[in-house]
């Protein structure tokens, strides 16, 4: 067991010792991908497996913590935003910009899953974010686009019988329906699954919105912080084996208002919410309620942050990575 995490250049196991976090990480070797590692994935069956993907649709997975590598070559025409491990590891899911597309366990065997009517052509729809209810329906989040290249935001569900299938259109039942009634959260980063149709969604400097009814409808925004300075944004949701659901996101706690240019002589950059510290919350109900403190999680500080406009005084990131237990 452990944790498994990115670095800038590397893929970094956190071993299950007591004592302090930061003294446990310790780098795997590198997957044999095309320039760096832009997300993985964890399956257990039949053994604890890595998977690695880039962003130009190549996957490395290991199920010796990087001693040895395996690529796989997936049909997908277009590069992909997320990949994605059913709860019982039968299957492994990878979002693109072109459609949604499901493997077998081993990764040797890939289809591509219809969302839409308007998931057809060369466009398709646009997959941003999968998860999985319990009983293992896949809930899915895309743009779907016209002809004309205009994307609508919908949100979308499989039916029980393999997982795969996606609604058409409205069928008889209070859990069978084609796409949401009320119109998903925009921005959607990351999807918690909870016990009778309660979902979680995080979603780009709004907060976490809720639904009660597998994502037919959706709540207001429920804030993590005051819509005020200084700014947040970018959440993500995991969900422990214990219930407790944490939040992840960019809090801009010194309320820094603006930082210089890239460009000499240029104007200073006023956009905030990618800069600061790096922070969680946590529920214990189910999102309802959100503890007002915060906890701040210490981030290394690299080459790139030394060499940034602000010379390292100030971390400038984004985080839209989906956290993983196992």
């Amino acid at each position: 067991q452990g944790l498994v995490r990115i670095g800038t250049d590397s893929l970094y196991r956190i071993l299950p010792k007591s004592g302090r976090v930061a003294d446990v990480w310790r780098p795997m070797p590198a997957p044999p991908l095309n320039g760096r590692a832009s997300g993985l994935a964890v399956t257990q069956l039949p053994s604890t497996t890595v998977w690695v993907f880039n962003h130009e649709a190549m996957i490395a997975h290991t199920n010796n913590e990087g001693t040895s590598w395996q690529t796989v070559d997936p049909p997908i025409p277009y590069f992909f935003g997320s990949l994605v491990a059913s709860p019982d590891g039968g299957r492994i899911v990878a979002t693109s910009f072109r459609g949604l597309y499901v493997s077998s366990p081993d990764g040797a065997n890939w289809n591509r899953v219809s969302i839409s009517p308007k998931d057809i052509g060369r466009r398709g729809a646009d997959v941003r974010v999968v998860g999985f209810e319990r009983d293992g329906r896949m809930i899915a989040w895309a743009t779907e686009r016209d002809p004309g290249g205009e994307g609508t935001f919908t949100f979308r569900r499989t039916k029980r019988d393999s997982g795969t299938t996606f609604y058409r259109q409205s069928e008889p039942g209070s859990d069978h329906w084609d796409r949401s009634v009320t119109p998903p959260p925009r921005d959607m980063h990351a999807i918690v699954s909870e016990p009778g149709g309660t979902l979680l969604a995080a979603v780009r400097g709004d907060g976490i919105y809720r639904s009660t009814d597998h994502g037919r409808t959706w709540s207001s925004p429920i804030a993590l912080e005051p819509t005020t300075p200084p700014e947040s944004a970018y959440a993500t949701l995991v969900k422990t084996p214990t219930g407790r659901i944490y939040a992840f996101y960019n809090h801009n706690t010194d309320n820094v208002r603006e930082i210089p240019s890239e460009t000499r002589g240029g104007a200073p950059v006023k956009r905030v919410d990618s800069l600061g510290h790096f922070v969680f919350r946590y529920t214990d109900d189910g999102g309802r309620t959100w503890p007002p403190q915060r906890y701040e999680i210490p981030i290394r500080e690299t080459p790139i942050d030394r060499e940034n406009v602000t010379a390292g005084k100030v971390r400038i990131f984004w985080h839209v990575g989906r956290p993983l237990v196992h």
